[in-house]
């Protein structure tokens, strides 16, 4: 708080003026910024030891089931033994900066490394920082690529996110001509298009504006009745408005 002093005609006024803080932008990401809270056990706080619940208890049978992970990553170890099972529906996995939320999404594609993990008979699919695809292609030869690995690629939701994600004028464009939220859509389309039976993404909702991430949540829902596929989305917390079948803290 500020107090000011200003001088008028038989004494002196003072008031207080308050400094607010600048709103911040309303996203999901925005409003959910994790921190150690006192009510959290301590070994969560201090070992950061993963810990799975489930909103509400999933009685599903789980369509990914993973051998015990034993990652590190800069030197320090991620996970030790931790056995991860995916169910149909939405699964969330949540966490703060560096707790290992794309090392374990990564795990369950097979792309983590081959000496840490034991890898996955069907895993899971999602565009998890690819390498650059030479020759800067378009989001159509993308989507190609993608439908080549996946056999169960649909068209027609292919066609439907395109429509509903506004992407049509910018399918011409190469990916080194997008802004980061427009090649974000690329491979949201492209993972969610795959028909695979767990998909993976990577904090879906940044970068993008609030039409985009409510046709996204929409289209999230849809798989969230499916009992037969799962998606997977990495993020510092889930989204409230959806109904998750588990949620792995991390």
């Amino acid at each position: 708080m500020v107090v000011c002093t200003v001088k008028q005609r038989g004494g002196e006024l003072r008031y207080a003026l308050r400094k607010h803080r600048r709103p911040r932008t309303p996203s999901w990401r925005a409003f959910y910024r994790p921190h150690p809270s006192p009510h959290t056990p301590s070994q969560y706080r201090d070992q950061r030891i993963p810990r799975m619940t489930n909103a509400p208890q999933s009685t599903r049978s789980p369509v990914l089931a993973t051998g015990p992970l034993r990652i590190q990553f800069d030197g320090r170890l991620l996970f030790n033994g931790l056995v991860v099972q995916i169910v149909p529906g939405l699964n969330a996995i949540t966490g703060d900066e560096q707790t290992g939320k794309t090392t374990l999404l990564r795990a369950l594609c097979n792309k983590a490394p081959p000496d840490q993990t034991t890898p996955i008979a069907t895993p899971a699919f999602g565009l998890l920082f690819e390498p650059p695809h030479p020759g800067d292609p378009t989001p159509d030869d993308l989507w190609r690529a993608a439908q080549a690995r996946c056999p169960r690629w649909s068209e027609q939701a292919c066609s439907d996110l395109i429509d509903r994600l506004a992407f049509a004028p910018h399918r011409h464009k190469t990916l080194s001509m997008m802004s980061t939220g427009t090649r974000r859509k690329v491979e949201t389309i492209a993972v969610l298009a795959s028909g695979a039976a767990v998909m993976c993404l990577d904090q879906p909702y940044a970068s993008l504006d609030m039409p985009s991430i409510d046709a996204l949540r929409d289209h999230f829902r849809t798989i969230g009745q499916h009992t037969d596929q799962a998606l997977v989305i990495a993020d510092y917390e889930p989204d409230p408005r959806l109904h998750w079948q588990q949620v792995i803290a991390l």
